[in-house]
């Protein structure tokens, strides 16, 4: 490890047993910052990033440090080995530091820290992703302004003292502060992190990272490294691949089911990825930590009671994993896979367990459910535990959405009928189904769910071109986690591929639903028993004293280049009262 003496401003080595206390400096990067290289230059102290290792090495002095560690100036970046080892080595010495500077430069002097719009609820260190280690890993932090002035007045503790109190002594109004501006729990300000951070689920940890930056795309998965507590090479240039490599080392070390938590509370279209056929759903592993933004606390507790009999591992296939399972509907493949154990959280004669909804391709190959989001939460009744089997699956990157989807049953080598879905025999001539929901967006709503599988997504329309016999297609729509509505369809096509609508209605709901869930009695969707089905619903009134309400419409001739559609559309309205 490499300190910067204080007093001389010369950077030493030191073996890892014979490190000397020190303090740190954390702080975000500006122009001109003082390298390692500049040291050895005479005018590196004309530079203006000398302006904050000269006020650190003051404090350090006033608080009886002769070494101060800052990255800056004690990491050699040309040398791509000595980077490697301090960015895996980094959240170590941030943990064994006697004390952490927090340098806040966008922080003017004698403000107060606990205003409404205050410099330091703003300042840009907490948006930053290496911060958050910074923050979390050592046992002492000291905020200062950019005059280098305490911003809550500490000292720093003596030497003596026992460092496994200090983080417990910060004063809960500082702690409620921190949480409010970082969405970290107060309580886990309270832990010495080194020990407790393995009891913290890794989605938890994501969620922390979920609204920070950074400068290269790789680092935000390398700024993880020691808060998840692996270590991998750095290998910038991969781009966003570096954090599908974290997840999969978090995976190799732990049986820490919260990793497939991502997407929680978020849209089927926000966690979507469009490509030149429409929407798809992503893949096993989160894109980046901001899919855990949303990330259930309570399932930070409820992994912990669902032990794994083997250890989950990445293959060619997929991510090959041991996981409850409950067949949801047979015939078009659809299953729930347990996440989180189901007797924890106890409603009544219910239990609320976390889930990932699956779409089976063949024996052991499921993908995530395209139309739903990657994870929710459902209720089970009493009973409907019996329907739970373990079973050792791959899970699956999902194929691109072709145009058209056909179910078709067929028996395997056991003999056991099992559905998977396979491209149909493209034809200029056949009909389908389209819902229009282009007035609904308009008006601030929010595709959160389709049923079922096999459909094409545009900006102004789902579309099946491929139905079963008698089908229901049900769509979840939902604004601002407060308005939320559910359309139903009923009907068959006949014999000469014609559609015949038999129902068609829709009803205002909770914002929690997922369409597939209807109208099962397992997992159902809070309040469906009272759900008031009909060709409008209407929405509160809004300040300017004007009438939302919203109607189906049946358009049974709308024409297409290579076939006949019928069409619902969902008209909007606004009226004056």
């Amino acid at each position: 490890m490499r300190l910067l003496n204080v007093h001389t401003r010369q950077v030493k080595d030191f073996t890892a047993t014979k490190i000397p206390r020190y303090a740190i400096l954390s702080h975000t990067w500006g122009r001109d910052e003082v390298l390692f290289q500049d040291l050895t230059n005479s005018e590196h102290k004309k530079k203006n990033g000398y302006a904050k290792i000269e006020g650190c090495c003051r404090q350090a002095i006033i608080d009886g440090f002769d070494f101060v560690w800052i990255d800056t100036c004690c990491i050699d970046k040309s040398s791509s080995a000595e980077l490697s080892e301090s960015i895996n080595s980094m959240y170590a010495w941030y943990e064994k530091a006697a004390v952490c500077y927090i340098y806040l430069i966008d922080v003017p002097s004698a403000q107060d820290p606990y205003g409404i719009d205050s410099a330091f609820r703003k300042s840009r260190w907490f948006t930053r992703g290496w911060t958050l280690q910074e923050l979390l890993a050592p046992s002492k932090i000291v905020f200062f302004d950019q005059e280098w002035d305490m911003i809550f007045n500490d000292s720093v503790m003596a030497e003596h003292e026992d460092r496994k109190s200090r983080r417990a002594d910060l004063p809960r109004q500082r702690m409620v502060l921190l949480e409010e501006i970082t969405g970290i729990g107060t309580k886990y300000f309270e832990l010495e992190f080194g020990e407790a951070s393995a009891q913290i689920a890794s989605g938890c940890k994501f969620s922390w990272a979920a609204m920070r930056e950074t400068t290269r795309p790789e680092d935000a998965a390398y700024c993880l490294l020691g808060l998840l507590q692996v270590n991998m090479p750095l290998l910038y240039g991969e781009g966003n691949k570096a954090f599908q490599r974290l997840q999969e080392e978090v995976l190799k070390k732990n049986q820490d089911l919260s990793i497939l938590a991502w997407g929680f509370d978020m849209t089927w279209r926000e966690t979507s990825l469009r490509t030149n056929m429409g929407l798809r759903s992503y893949g096993i592993l989160a894109p980046s930590s901001y899919y855990f933004k949303r990330f259930p606390v309570s399932l930070s507790k409820f992994t912990n009671h669902l032990k794994l009999a083997t250890h989950s591992m990445m293959t060619n296939l997929g991510l090959n994993i041991n996981l409850p399972l409950m067949c949801i509907n047979s015939s078009l493949g659809i299953y729930l896979a347990f996440i989180s154990g189901w007797a924890i959280a106890r409603l009544g004669n219910k239990h609320e367990a976390f889930v990932l909804p699956l779409l089976k391709r063949e024996d052991q190959l499921f993908e995530r459910l395209p139309g739903s989001p990657p994870v929710i939460s459902v209720t089970l009744t009493k009973g409907s535990n019996r329907r739970i089997k373990w079973k050792s699956i791959y899970l699956i990157e999902p194929k691109s959405t072709p145009s058209t989807w056909k179910p078709r049953k067929f028996n395997s080598i056991n003999d056991l009928d099992f559905l998977f879905f396979h491209p149909s025999q493209y034809t200029n001539e056949h009909s389908g189904f389209q819902l229009y929901h282009n007035q609904m967006i308009t008006a601030g709503f929010s595709v959160r769910s389709v049923f079922p599988p096999g459909f094409n997504d545009s900006a102004s329309h789902l579309t099946w071109e491929s139905l079963s016999r008698n089908f229901e297609i049900i769509l979840v729509l939902s604004r601002n986690n407060t308005d939320c509505c559910v359309i139903y369809v009923r009907g068959r096509t006949t014999s000469r591929d014609r559609i015949r609508i038999s129902k068609m209605s829709i009803s205002r709901c909770q914002p929690s639903l997922s369409a597939w869930q209807w109208p099962h009695n397992v997992a159902m969707m809070v309040g469906s028993t009272d759900l008031k089905w009909g060709s409008t619903v209407s929405f509160d009134s809004d300040p300017e004293r004007k009438t939302e309400y919203v109607s189906l419409e049946l358009n049974t001739g709308v024409a297409s280049w290579h076939g006949n559609f019928v069409g619902i559309v969902i008209n909007h309205h606004i009226e004056a009262d």
